[in-house]
């Protein structure tokens, strides 16, 4: 969420006021990253991105496509700053928003995907812890960029993921379903290629 705020939802954290930022720039309607966004953006008459994105749980933001440094803080205790990241800068924002976060970031395989923009740096690899959002106490989801989101360890498999259109998911081959709860009573089901 951005200032000023046209509609903004309730949250913990002071909105982003990208007038007091010395590296935030909008994005021209020529640039990649509107380009990318086609159908979903608008050019004004002064040549800026403004962008309009609705979920699936029908929540929206509307707002300006701009590029910021975005800084993590890292596993060390240091700071990790990445230049020049496109992102959505929203002054307007409606529906299932929760006040405990100040936006979204986008993991997906687009070419926007916070994921993708940061592939030089990370390799592409990232993974996710998510708590339930019924949990109760101070506890908070984990993500992990780099070599920091391999998982590896006793017991630990993985398969590859497969590029297919849209390349905003990620698919997997599944090779069979297994129904039941032990060895002893489930069944394999071999899927055909």
């Amino acid at each position: 969420q951005c200032q000023p705020c046209v509609q903004c939802y309730h949250q913990k954290l002071p909105i982003f006021d990208p007038r007091k930022s010395s590296s935030y720039k909008v994005e021209s309607c020529d640039s990649d990253a509107c380009q990318e966004l086609s159908s979903r953006s608008t050019c004004t008459q002064r040549n800026t991105c403004k962008y309009s994105y609705a979920y699936g749980d029908q929540s929206q933001t509307d707002g300006d496509l701009a590029t910021e440094t975005v800084t993590f803080g890292t596993t060390k205790g240091s700071k990790a700053s990445f230049p020049k990241v496109s992102l959505g800068c929203g002054h307007n924002n409606q529906g299932t928003f929760r006040e405990d976060g100040s936006g979204l970031i986008g993991l997906g395989g687009g070419p926007l995907s916070l994921v993708s923009q940061l592939t030089s740096s990370v390799g592409g690899k990232f993974s996710y812890c998510l708590i339930s959002f019924l949990q109760e106490g101070n506890f908070s989801s984990k993500i992990s960029f780099g070599q920091a989101g391999e998982v590896s360890g006793r017991g630990v498999v993985s398969t590859p993921l497969v590029k297919k259109s849209p390349d905003t998911f990620y698919f997997l081959t599944l090779e069979g379903l297994t129904v039941g709860d032990d060895n002893e009573t489930s069944t394999f089901v071999p899927f055909k290629r």
